[in-house]
């Protein structure tokens, strides 16, 4: 709009030519302070629209958020301190949190200096510029790393709430309904783009699901594929040093009591929890990853 004002102002000044400027000084500076007007009212009324929107966006995320109380609650956080971060967007640990985590229930094996330089390097990389090729400068820093591992360690979660939103791992992909067990045939995914939670272990062939809920599903499938998405509450529960040498590596005990299941409500690109609908949860307690002490 402020263009096209200008361009009729040149075009004016043209046609009177420069010979009545003097007589028109006052016009044009009259036009000028309410072409300024003019942009300001429309700027205003551009901010107020964007803001609005905004607050109307952010409401109906909240109310969305809301909606999901079949998510438990945890101490879980996005980051910590020092620029740490905690948690992906999905809410699962980051690679920082689980070398922490460790660190967290077993502070004594920082005092092992193969596994005081592997956990430095995991949470700070850069220190592996220097760590194993200057011995002069790892031994004056040595206790100040030690003792800052241990003070960020404290800040680390032990729970995690993960979620669908904003990525959409598939868990599973259904089959036929069974009506004698009550139950979908369910295929569960692995790897990179899979979300069940275990990887190849603990692997379940059937999703328990009440008629009336399994018809639901089936009607909000579409005949399409039948995929649904998990939602838990990840508990790390404790963590064991492993390993010698170069092969060192913690062993975590995480405990999933259940999963709750989703499905998509048709946006083929979800980013939040309005984006699916919640059927059912899975008690996975009987699915637990077996401990370092052999026990579940």
């Amino acid at each position: 709009m402020t263009q096209l004002i200008k361009i009729g102002v040149v075009s004016l000044i043209w046609t009177l030519g420069m010979s009545t400027q003097p007589a028109i000084a006052g016009f044009f500076d009259d036009i000028k302070n309410k072409t300024q007007n003019i942009v300001g009212d429309v700027s205003n009324d551009v901010n107020e629209l964007v803001t609005d929107k905004s607050h109307n966006s952010e409401a109906a995320e909240n109310e969305a958020k809301g909606d999901g109380k079949k998510v438990a609650s945890s101490d879980a956080s996005s980051s910590g301190g020092g620029g740490l971060v905690f948690t992906t967007e999905d809410g699962s640990p980051t690679f920082t949190a689980r070398s922490l985590l460790l660190v967290h229930f077993r502070p004594d094996v920082l005092d092992d200096d193969a596994w005081l330089k592997k956990i430095a390097g995991d949470v700070e990389p850069s220190r592996r510029n220097w760590i194993n090729s200057d011995e002069f400068r790892w031994r004056k820093e040595k206790s100040a790393i030690k003792a800052k591992l241990l003070n960020q360690a404290k800040n680390v979660p032990t729970s995690y709430i993960i979620t669908p939103w904003p990525g959409h791992k598939v868990m599973a992909d259904l089959g036929q309904y069974d009506f004698d067990r009550k139950a979908f045939k369910m295929r569960v995914h692995i790897g990179s783009s899979g979300a069940w939670p275990w990887g190849g272990d603990n692997r379940v062939e059937w999703l328990p699901v009440s008629p009336d809920i399994a018809e639901q599903m089936v009607t909000a499938f579409n005949n399409n594929s039948r995929l649904v998405y998990t939602g838990y509450t990840l508990h790390v529960a404790s963590v064991v040093a492993k390993g010698s040498g170069r092969n060192l590596y913690p062993f975590f005990d995480d405990r999933i009591d259940k999963i709750d299941i989703y499905t998509l409500k048709g946006n083929p690109f979800p980013t939040s929890r309005k984006d699916f609908q919640y059927r059912v949860s899975l008690d996975t307690r009987s699915f637990r990853m077996i401990d370092h002490a052999g026990r579940r």
